[in-house]
């Protein structure tokens, strides 16, 4: 049996270092537990701020409001990194894996209220749900290559291997050093 149990809000201040992170840690240390309709929730707002927004901030560090891209050192949000196929492939893992079986556990606990019990008052519910669209595969091939920054030596990129030019940090845009 769990030492807690934690909502979501708790989780996320842990994530983000706010006030109150030092209990969490403490009770995640201990064995709590999360139920799984608080743990989609956390993964929703984790990717509706984007992967790297949150990557690190436990640590009490602070992420950057944007990005720098690693080929030309444009910035854009930290929420503008992911492809629509990403966001999409999360999604249905985040359906997959959390929501539909908190849905099955609802749709069994509406079998049980639709059951005859033979009194004055019956009850009649339903649950009812889309089949989701299959999401295609990501096709991600192995022609990158990792580059360290020393600048942020914690926040290595890749790009392709046969890129030629500069690379650029992610957090502060200055070029790798070669």
């Amino acid at each position: 049996m769990p030492s807690s149990v934690l909502d979501a809000s708790a989780l996320l201040a842990y994530l983000q270092g706010e006030a109150g992170s030092e209990e969490v840690r403490d009770a995640i240390g201990e064995g709590a537990a999360i139920s799984a309709a608080n743990w989609a929730e956390v993964l929703s707002k984790l990717i509706e701020a984007g992967e790297d927004a949150v990557a690190g901030t436990a640590k009490g560090a602070e992420a950057p409001e944007s990005y720098f891209c690693p080929y030309c050192a444009v910035t854009a949000p930290s929420d503008a990194w992911l492809t629509k196929a990403q966001v999409a492939v999360v999604d249905e893992v985040i359906q997959r894996e959390f929501i539909d079986p908190e849905l099955d556990k609802l749709q069994r606990g509406i079998d049980r209220l639709n059951r005859s019990r033979g009194g004055l008052i019956g009850i009649e519910a339903r649950l009812e749900r889309d089949e989701p669209e299959p999401v295609p595969e990501l096709d991600e091939t192995d022609d990158m290559r990792r580059v360290d920054f020393t600048c942020h030596p914690t926040e290595p990129v890749k790009v392709l291997d046969d890129w030629g030019r500069a690379v650029y940090c992610l957090i502060c845009g200055e070029p790798a050093l070669t």
